[in-house]
């Protein structure tokens, strides 16, 4: 098993897909194409009565390589090396099956994706606060809205400084001041536009209305207590 059978395909993925085909530390090609691969190609040229030492040294001569580039035309080319022809056809069947997995799932992503926008009656200066420090405020709500909803991902969540009036419209209580601002949330999943509704409406109230307790007549309020607010 010299492992030196070389031939290239055509992946027949975007190649902003690249880094989803191949995951963290190759991990997908790994485990979806190589190691599969390696126990067909050795159950076909292994005898069944062979002992588990020889097997592993089987194993480990039995090398497989899968290297991707980016061919001309933006085409994505797999180059796989492996001991003989007979193995390099069960990689090749991996592969095709592996990316015909990938590409219906995208597919399916695509045909499941809800967008939903938003016009809120809020100043536009919430929107920082609503943001949080480096996004862990609206992470928040992303991620609520994932559990709540069951989905795979978090959904995307975008404010704008202006957009269409048609949209659904959502004012709050009289102590978060009024303005105009647009937000979209987008996700893939079954729609459910009632639940994203509430759940924004929940997290934009409880994020700007203060839970503070009320100042008594008692209580000293300096200059630098009332310039000091703000997000």
């Amino acid at each position: 098993m010299s492992g030196n059978v070389e031939i290239s395909i055509n992946l027949g993925i975007n190649s902003n897909q690249v880094g989803l085909f191949v995951g963290k530390g190759g991990y997908f090609i790994k485990n979806k194409i190589i190691l599969p691969s390696k126990r067909a190609y050795l159950k076909i040229n292994q005898n069944t009565s062979v002992s588990k030492e020889d097997y592993d040294k089987a194993w480990v001569a039995c090398r497989i390589i899968c290297n991707i580039s980016n061919g001309d035309d933006g085409v994505v080319v797999m180059n796989i090396q492996s001991p003989d022809d007979t193995c390099n056809k069960i990689v090749i069947k991996n592969v095709e099956a592996y990316v015909a997995t990938l590409n219906k799932k995208n597919s399916k992503s695509d045909t499941d994706k809800n967008t939903y926008n938003f016009k809120l009656l809020i100043d536009p200066n919430y929107v920082g606060k609503l943001i949080g420090i480096e996004g862990s405020k609206i992470t928040e709500l992303s991620q609520e809205i994932k559990t709540v909803l069951k989905l795979d991902r978090k959904p995307y969540i975008r404010f704008f400084d202006d957009g269409n009036d048609k949209v659904e419209t959502l004012s709050f209580a009289s102590e978060i001041n009024t303005g105009e601002v647009w937000l979209s949330i987008s996700y893939g999943g079954d729609k459910s536009f009632v639940k994203v509704k509430s759940l924004l409406v929940k997290f934009i109230t409880e994020t700007l209305i203060d839970k503070q307790e009320t100042l008594s007549d008692d209580d000293e309020v300096c200059e630098a207590d009332i310039l000091g607010g703000g997000w």
